[in-house]
This record gives C-alpha cells, structure tokens and sequence, in this order.
C-alpha cells in the first residue's frame, strides 16, 4: 500500500474518530477496496499513465475523506432508521414490558445456541492451534497455520454477524483490514502479528464455558419458573381427580410431592407458588436480555478492530 493511500485512509479514519469503531472498520475496508478496483480500472483502461498519476486520480474519484466520512455517517443513519422498530423502546424495558420486547427473545436464542457455537468454536481452535504448532516443522506446517488462522478470522466475522442479528449491538459488517505487506511473506507474517487475529482465538476459544454458564442457568431457572407457574394447574386437576370423576391409586402413584391422599393444600398457598414462578420467569427474562446486553459488549471489545491498521 503506497503512502498516498495510507495517508488517505488514516485522514478518512480520524475524520471518522466520533464514529462508532465497528462503522470505521466497515468504512476503511470498503475505501481500500474502492480504491484497488478504481487503480484495476485505470491500469485497464488507461495503462499509459504512471502509479502516481493512477493513485491521484483514484483518490480523487473516492472525494474529500471529510465528504467521504460523512457519506458513511448518513448511510449508517438511513440503515439504521430502516432495521430499528420505531414501536420498540431503546430503554430498559418495564418489569412486564419484558414480554412485549422482541430483544428478549432473541437473546434467549443467542445464549442457547452459544452452547452449541461455543463446543464448535472451541474444538475447531484448539484442533487448528495444535495440529499447527506440532507440524511446523515439517513442510505442510506453515501453509496449515495460514489456513486455520484465515479460518479463525472468517470465524469470528461469522460470529459478528451473528450478535448484531440476535443481541442488537453494532458489529463489522467487513472484515478488519490487514496491513498490505511488500512480499508474501511478510504479508503472511501480519496474519499472525495483527492483534485482532488473537483476540479471534481468544473469543472463539472462550465461548465455550461461556455458552456452557448461560445454557445451565437459564435452563435451571426457566424449568424451576415454569414448574412453579403450573403449581395451580396440576393441583386444580389432582383436586379434580379426588372428586370421584377419576380413580387412582394414590399408593402406588404420586404425582405430585406437596399433596399426600387426605390432605390438601389451602388454595392460597397453591396460588402464592404460581405467583412466585411468574416473578422467577419474568425475572430470568430480565436477566436473559442482560445477559444479551453484556455478551454483546464483550464480542465488541474483541471482534471489533481497535485501531485500523492502514499500515504496509
């Protein structure tokens, strides 16, 4: 990367500084890559004039990095204005709002299926890391660490997309733009140096007990809200079946641990378990979106590129 386009690419970056970081990493990519096919075209079409002459006029074509930036910035507007719900409230929802917001539900999906991402996330890295470092020395080595460090990062934009859809938070939609280097080589050397390939590894091989801590204690609070919540129901029915409509026989079935044959429950108390499974259940939902909320902003933190690297 010549140091017209760096220079372009870091102006458009700092004209960028109060945008949110997974925007600037959207913008910088899709400049760099403008610009690569604007010099594929002139180099086509125009074959006669000199590398610099070619870079001026690419530049121009991609305008101001001040216009530029805020080409991006009414872009990010216009998308967002159209995938928000104008009837859902940014706001905390209300302690029974929580079953009108649809992020409550689509967190709950997300720490469900991190169980499963997260056990395939984790055999895939730690499969990749180790079959890599025990063949490095042999030939297959290297082109293998190439291969599962690209995965790691494919990885890690596919689990980006993943938390913008389900937990609402603003991830890169372009890959982090790696730093063009004069040789293969050295090229190849900044997949392995850049930090956010690591910060990759590091989330992909986390989610695992991550995904293993939500699964669990969602699971455990939703069975024991729900067990509650049906208390009143099951009694009404077993109350029911001792009337004489049905016949059992309570010594040889139990069906349910707080009622014995000759005695039941005050109805009051009965309906006091529901009361509590319904405050258990909203308040996993409560917990749920938070969970939703925090996981996002960790997957920010590491799949989000800190400073782009426009470097060569």
């Amino acid at each position: 990367m010549s140091t017209a386009i760096q220079n372009y690419l870091q102006a458009l970056q700092s004209a960028m500084a109060d945008c949110d970081r997974a925007m600037i990493q959207d913008a910088l990519w899709d400049s760099s890559k403008r610009i690569q096919r604007e010099l594929d075209r002139l180099a086509w079409m125009e074959p006669d004039l000199t590398e610099a002459e070619a870079e001026t006029r690419a530049l121009a074509e991609c305008g101001r990095p001040e216009d530029a930036a805020e080409g991006y910035r009414s872009r990010e507007r216009s998308v967002q204005a159209a995938l928000r719900d104008p009837v859902q409230p940014i706001r905390w929802p209300t302690f029974l709002g929580i079953y009108a917001d649809s992020r409550t539900y689509t967190s709950l999906v997300y720490l469900f299926l991190s169980f499963l991402t997260g056990i395939a996330y984790f055999t895939w890295t730690i499969t990749g890391l180790s079959l890599s470092a025990s063949l490095l020395v042999v030939v297959i080595g290297l082109p293998l660490g190439v291969f599962f460090m690209g995965s790691f990062r494919a990885l890690a934009m596919g689990e980006s997309r993943l938390v913008e859809s389900l937990l609402d938070i603003r991830m890169p939609r372009r890959p982090s733009l790696l730093p063009e280097g004069a040789t293969m080589l050295k090229r190849l050397g900044h997949l392995f140096s850049d930090g956010f390939t690591w910060r990759s590894v590091a989330y992909l091989t986390l989610q695992m007990p991550l995904g293993c801590l939500y699964f669990s204690l969602l699971v455990s609070l939703l069975a024991t809200a729900l067990g509650l919540l049906a208390a009143p129901v099951f009694y009404s029915a077993v109350r029911w079946n001792w009337s004489g409509t049905w016949h059992f026989n309570f010594d040889e079935v139990h069906f349910d641990p707080f009622l014995t044959p000759g005695h039941t429950a005050p109805m009051g108390e009965v309906l006091l378990v529901g009361v509590v499974g319904f405050l258990l259940l909203t308040a996993t939902l409560h917990l749920a979106l938070m969970l939703g909320r925090l996981h996002g902003r960790y997957a920010k933190a590491l799949l989000v590129a800190r400073r782009a690297s426009v470097k060569g």
